[in-house]
């Protein structure tokens, strides 16, 4: 057996073709090996041109970020020839340390969502990221009235009721920014304001169906208590008896591993995801 189709390498390039982009760390929660064998075989399949990755300096004040991995073409080639299954192309273009910081975040948090759904006996999560964006096509381009929004994510499953479930995900980052959050929360302003059945109407959801909700995930408290507190105070916000803050939930990067409970609100007490 050679190194690029060992178990190691078999299990490293799934998880690249789910997640798209991963770092040594996370591939090791994903248990794809131990860390020394996990660096081994990524290093073979460097050599074999399968994967590429990014590297990062050292910053002057948040240290250094580690290293990003994707699937090349070949590699994605590779994949789908060996498990007979599409596997989508990868956004593999090298960022800056905040749009990287951001990506891992994304990827955490696709991560324990998809821990929480095996967890609770909900059918697999289907989610889309713009980090699947090829050219001008977003796969979670969501058009609200005059508005045109691209989601960070956005996540679908049944829960074991059987209800079609809808998360939209926006991740928000301060650790580039002294505190303050690195991308604009405008993102948030559009969901609020386009109104419940018109977000639902573009999300695909049926018209007696359950609610989308959407997850707000920070890479710090300090940032996710900030924007639970101002959010409301921004103009043009509605009040906050407009049903429409209810979809909003909100957590910090340490809080994911509850994936499923302890979602902070404006306005109300924290509650559970239904599952």
């Amino acid at each position: 057996m050679t190194s690029i189709s060992s178990p190691v390498a078999m299990r490293i390039m799934r998880n690249l073709g789910r997640y798209k982009f991963l770092s040594i760390s996370q591939l090791v929660q994903l248990r794809a090996s131990d860390e020394k064998t996990v660096r081994t075989r990524l290093a073979d399949l460097l050599t074999a041109k399968m994967i590429d990755r990014q590297e990062f300096r050292l910053g002057p004040s948040v240290g250094r970020l580690p290293n990003i991995h994707w699937l090349t073409s070949k590699g994605a080639g590779f994949l789908q020839d060996m498990e007979g299954e599409p596997v989508s192309g990868t956004r593999s273009r090298e960022v800056t340390a905040p749009h990287s910081w951001h990506r891992m975040l994304m990827v955490d948090t696709i991560m324990a969502a998809d821990r929480w759904a095996d967890a609770s006996g909900q059918s697999p999560l289907a989610f889309s990221t713009y980090m699947q964006r090829q050219g001008r096509t977003s796969p979670t381009s969501l058009k609200l009235g005059d508005k045109t929004a691209e989601a960070d994510g956005i996540f679908r499953l049944t829960d074991t009721a059987g209800h079609q479930r809808v998360y939209v995900v926006e991740v928000y980052c301060s650790n580039y920014s002294e505190g303050r959050s690195t991308f604009s929360v405008t993102q948030l302003e559009h969901y609020i304001l386009a109104g419940g059945q018109a977000f639902d109407d573009q999300l695909g959801l049926p018209e007696n169906g359950k609610a989308a909700r959407i997850l707000v995930v920070c890479d710090t408290s300090e940032l996710r208590d900030r924007l639970l507190r101002t959010l409301p105070k921004r103009d043009g916000m509605p009040p906050l008896d407009r049903g429409t803050w209810q979809r909003l939930h909100f957590k910090a990067a340490d809080e994911l591993e509850n994936f499923g409970e302890g979602w902070h609100r404006i306005g109300g007490p924290q509650l559970n995801l239904p599952a």
